[in-house]
């Protein structure tokens, strides 16, 4: 059954850990996994035990970029060391499931430890079959990351990057009645921004940027036959500010609704797509900030050419409200192309591009960016897997001083149990 299948399939992509649940903000949440898995063989074991599946991994990277800091104007080159452990914990039931990630990261600069990345996160997963055809999914994260230094909103002068920490849980109550299924979601994400440090010490007040933002979704979909099913789906969203009123004298805070409209569709083996079209309105509590109507456009396609190569497709609408001067929300659009291919079952070798347009409402202004990856992951056996990536990035934006250009290269080794 389709709808069966998209439940598999979302266990799958939960899987994949905090990058897929971190989008809250995006209009629909459509799946992100590209390329191929490992044959069993090669695909690690974990550690059994009665109940649960416990697969530990630590991942050791060593690399290069032309561009610390990402300042086009006077770029830093510097060699680095990343070190990331993980956690993955999967229940082992008839019934009901349960899933937590606990990943952390380090980068660590040669000669620029000033620009060292400290990151946690912790990801739990529940899913509770209440009956035959209810289910109900529980989602909790916590996130402790430094803030890119090419993130606008990031105060200049810094001397360490500053720490946002989030925290983000959601709940999905879905009922089947027949081919037909209701699901509604709610979710809270609350975002608390660290005191930017600067380089004589002093403090800069950032509770003009710390919010909370709720979200709540109703969806229909039906299952037209075992190979495709469509949806529908309305959406309400609240952002509250901590501080209502900025230094600008411009108040902060927003809500809006939206109403999306999908397929989600299997053809045969090689063919796996979802897309939506949309409507999103936003009211700001600014006065002098005109409304946001926007058409959003979300698909994801991937189309597995041979059965060793395969083709991924994604387009995404992203809205986040801003604290930028001036600034009422960041518009973004996303579009991302991928190409796997795997000449042995042991070694997938991938290239993907990726071009992100984001622009400032209630300014002219607009960034471009350009993402180009080429990577191989070579899994010698089941624990050790050898890494290897080339990334170029190009911000093109209406200011100046921010465009840059970075190149990075690293090689790594992955174990895992």
């Amino acid at each position: 059954m389709c709808i069966a299948y998209l439940r598999i399939t979302t266990t799958a992509i939960v899987m994949i850990g905090l990058a897929l649940s971190s989008a809250i903000s995006q209009e629909i949440d459509l799946p992100s996994q590209p390329g191929f898995d490992f044959p069993d063989e090669y695909r690690p074991d974990g550690i059994r035990t009665e109940n649960f599946i416990y697969k530990p991994s630590l991942e050791i990277s060593a690399g290069h970029t032309d561009d610390i800091r990402r300042d086009g104007d006077a770029p830093v080159k510097d060699l680095f060391t990343e070190i990331t452990p993980r956690l993955k914990i999967e229940s082992d039931w008839d019934r009901n499931e349960v899933f937590v990630d606990l990943r952390g990261s380090k980068i660590i600069y040669r000669d620029n430890s000033p620009e060292n990345e400290t990151s946690y996160d912790a990801f739990t997963a529940v899913t509770l079959d209440l009956s035959e055809d209810t289910t109900l999914d529980l989602e909790a994260q916590y996130v402790f990351e430094q803030e890119p230094r090419d993130d606008p909103e990031t105060p200049e002068g810094t001397d360490e990057r500053p720490f946002e920490q989030k925290i983000i849980g959601s709940a999905e109550l879905s009922h089947s009645f027949g081919k037909f299924e209701l699901a509604l979601k709610g979710t809270i994400d609350d975002r608390v921004k660290e005191k930017d440090p600067f380089d004589t010490g002093a403090a800069v007040d950032v509770d003009n940027r710390d919010y909370t933002r709720y979200d709540t979704r109703l969806r229909g979909t039906y299952e037209i036959s075992e190979k495709l099913a469509v949806f529908a789906e309305a959406a309400y969203n609240n952002w509250s500010f901590e501080q209502k009123v900025d230094d600008d004298n411009l108040r902060r805070g927003s809500h809006g609704y939206g109403a999306f409209a999908g397929f989600e569709a299997r053809l045969g083996k090689s063919v796996e797509a979802q897309a939506a079209i949309g409507y999103r309105h936003q009211n700001f509590e600014e006065a002098t900030f005109a409304d946001l109507n926007y058409v959003t456009m979300d698909a994801w396609i991937k189309w597995d050419i041979t059965g060793s190569t395969a083709l991924t497709l994604s387009t995404t609408t992203d809205f986040e409200e801003s604290t930028i001067s001036e600034t009422s929300a960041i518009l973004s659009r996303e579009v991302s192309l991928r190409l796997d291919h795997q000449p042995v079952e042991n070694v997938n070798v991938f290239g993907e591009a990726t071009y992100v347009f984001e622009d400032f409402m209630s300014t002219a202004d607009r960034d471009d960016t350009y993402i180009g990856r080429v990577g191989v992951d070579y899994a010698l056996n089941k624990e050790v897997m050898i890494k290897a990536l080339y990334e170029h990035e190009r911000l093109s934006s209406d200011f100046p001083e921010d465009n840059f250009t970075e190149n990075k290269f690293l090689v790594g080794l992955k174990l895992s149990k």
